[in-house]
C-alpha cells in the first residue's frame, strides 16, 4: 500500500487545534474520526472566509464529500498542539481534492495526511461541473489567515 502524497506548496489554509483528552481513548490514542472533524472545520472555515459559507450553498450547485483517505503516521499525545495544513490537491470538471497535513507543533512531527474528494451536484443530486467562482477561488490560492 503507497501512503498518500507528500504536500508541498504553500496551503490554501491553516488550523491548529490543542487534542483534548476527550478526543482520545482511555490509553490516550487520538480517535481516528478526529482527523476527519478536523478537515472538515478546516475547509469549512476556508469556504467561509472566502465568502462561501457551506450551510448557505443551498441555492444552485452544491459539493458533498465522496471519498475520504487517511494515513495515520504517528499518535498524537493528548495536549498537543496540532497544525492542520490544507492544499489543493486537484481540480476536475466536478470534483475537487484536499489534502490536508496534520503536525504535531510539539513534536515537530506529521501525524497524519487525510486526502478529501469532493462532487459538485446539482439539485436532484447529479453531479455537476464545478462552478466558475468556486474554480476560481481554488486554482488561484486564495487563502485563508492562518
Amino acid at each position: 500500500m503507497q501512503n498518500l502524497p507528500v504536500l508541498t506548496g504553500r496551503p490554501l489554509h491553516t488550523l491548529q487545534f490543542r487534542l483534548a483528552f476527550g478526543e482520545c481513548d482511555p490509553a490516550g490514542i487520538i480517535y481516528y474520526a478526529t482527523y476527519l472533524e478536523w478537515a472538515e472545520r478546516a475547509h469549512g472555515e476556508w469556504w467561509y472566509m472566502q465568502g462561501r459559507p457551506i450551510g448557505e450553498l443551498d441555492v444552485g450547485p452544491r459539493f458533498v464529500v465522496r471519498r475520504v483517505a487517511c494515513d495515520y503516521l504517528s499518535a498524537p499525545r493528548p495536549y498537543d498542539l496540532i497544525s492542520c495544513a490544507m492544499f489543493l490537491q486537484a481540480i476536475g470538471r466536478t470534483s475537487f481534492g484536499l489534502s490536508f497535513s496534520f503536525s504535531s507543533t510539539d513534536s515537530d512531527t506529521v501525524v497524519a495526511n487525510l486526502v478529501l474528494t469532493a462532487v459538485f451536484v446539482d439539485a436532484a443530486m447529479s453531479p455537476c461541473s464545478v462552478p466558475d467562482d468556486a474554480r476560481t477561488l481554488l486554482t488561484t490560492g486564495v487563502h485563508g489567515a492562518p
